[in-house]
């Protein structure tokens, strides 16, 4: 039997469900089930991808698994932009992100900082595909999904990084500290939308007061779990709350 290849980033998932989730919210299409396992199968083809550029293991397995991952992502993904020719945009939107994936994949240095940062803006775009299946036309929707998404991600990799490989830099806690602070801050400030300033107080909060201590990878895991579900569902309120001024 065939041994599964899958990533084994578990926070990724999230990075790669909520965009979309939100996007769609605005207005679930039937188009929305071939984007999201086209979109879901292409994330799950980039990792034998990065493994056959790094050139590391068996190229005969990741080869194959890279085919049974891409074929069918590739005729999902064209059936939709068959029905929406202009999320061509979107997909050459990634391109320079994926590359500079590729670069650091190269050096073996994947969990560098600029690296998630580039990882987070790439997959943020699936929320962009979403909302624009949604609503069929490019608005400051799109915008929305991208720039909320992003925020709130920027968070969990302070946050995780804090716990983890940077626990004993208090420096890098400081900078996460600061970070949550103003982006609640800028939120109030620059939008005053109650429900999206609610969507990042529990990122905040975590981050001041769990940030550093001593949690098992687990507890953290479960941790971001109930911190991504609030933020969904006050980032979900705020959408609706929009949608019906």
């Amino acid at each position: 039997m065939m041994k599964l290849l899958l990533p084994r980033e578990h926070g990724a998932w999230a990075m790669l469900i909520i965009p979309f989730l939100l996007g769609l919210s605005l207005n679930p299409t039937w188009m929305h089930l071939p984007l999201f396992l086209g979109w879901f199968l292409l994330y799950l083809a980039l990792n034998p991808l990065m493994m056959l550029i790094k050139k590391k293991g068996d190229s005969r397995f990741y080869t194959r698994w890279l085919l049974i991952y891409g074929i069918p992502a590739t005729i999902l993904l064209f059936v939709v932009v068959f029905q929406y020719p202009a999320l061509v945009w979107a997909g050459l939107a990634t391109i320079p992100l994926f590359i500079i994936n590729v670069f650091f994949a190269r050096k073996n240095r994947e969990r560098n900082f600029w690296n998630d940062v580039v990882a987070i803006f790439e997959m943020a775009v699936g929320g962009v595909a979403s909302a624009y299946v949604a609503l069929g036309h490019w608005s400051m929707f799109q915008v929305y999904v991208w720039i909320v998404s992003v925020l709130f991600f920027l968070g969990t990799v302070f946050f995780v990084k804090t716990m983890i490989r940077e626990k004993r830099n208090v420096k890098f806690r400081y900078l996460s500290w600061g970070y949550h602070i103003l982006l609640v801050a800028g939120v109030g400030l620059f939008t005053g939308q109650v429900w999206l300033i609610l969507a990042y107080v529990p990122s905040m909060l975590r981050a001041i007061i769990v940030g550093g201590r001593n949690l098992t990878p687990l507890q953290v895991g479960l941790m971001e779990i109930g911190n991504t579900l609030l933020f969904t569902i006050f980032v979900l309120c705020d959408i609706y709350h929009i949608l019906s001024l």
